[in-house]
Formats: structure tokens, sequence, C-alpha cells
């Protein structure tokens, strides 16, 4: 039973749930040995095809990726703004102060 399990699991085509319940099944019922289940666990990660886990789920990815890039893209967009002194700062009303200074206004 352990072949056909890997050679499923090989093919990609399957769902984690139910794979898993398959694996728990035949390892409580003594088909599988401790190292056999783990083995296919660890397996099935890595054959893992989030196509055959849900529409659903896939349609999410999607829309996740996009937003992503969508955000990666303000990020950069905002980082080139910071060479010319920052987001909102205007550097014309920055003025050096010793430490001394800064303790007595935090101080007030």
């Amino acid at each position: 039973m352990y072949d056909v399990i890997k050679n499923v699991i090989q093919n990609g085509n399957f769902r984690v749930s139910d794979m898993t319940n398959k694996i728990n099944t035949l390892w409580a019922e003594s088909e599988l040995t401790d190292d056999e289940r783990n083995e296919l666990i660890t397996l099935m990660y890595d054959y893992l095809n989030p196509e055959t886990e849900s529409p659903e789920l896939a349609e999410l990815y999607q829309r996740l990726e996009s937003r992503v890039k969508t955000l990666e893209d303000q990020v950069k967009e905002l980082q080139g703004e910071e060479e010319g002194g920052g987001i909102g700062i205007d550097e014309r009303y920055w003025k050096e102060i010793k430490k001394e200074e800064a303790e007595a206004i935090v101080s007030n």
C-alpha cells in the first residue's frame, strides 16, 4: 500500500486533507510503519500542487500575488522619493541640536 500512496503523491493529483486522512488511516491500521508514514507526509508536501486543493484557493492565491506585486511597486516608488529627503519631510526645517538641548525639550 505504501508504494501505491507514494505513486499517487508523486503524480501530484491529491488533496492534502484527503491524503493525510488516508495515510493516517493506513498507519492506524498498521498498514504503514512510523517511518513510512513520516516519509509519505514529507513527500506529500514536496509534491503539493495548489491547483488540486481548491479552485477558490487558486483564485485567492492569484489575487494575493497581484496585491503583493502592487504593494512592491508602491514601496519601490516610495523608496525612490526618499532620495529627495524622505517622504513628507522638508529638510529645510531640520536643525541639529546637542544632546543637552534635546533633553531640555523632552523634560519640558
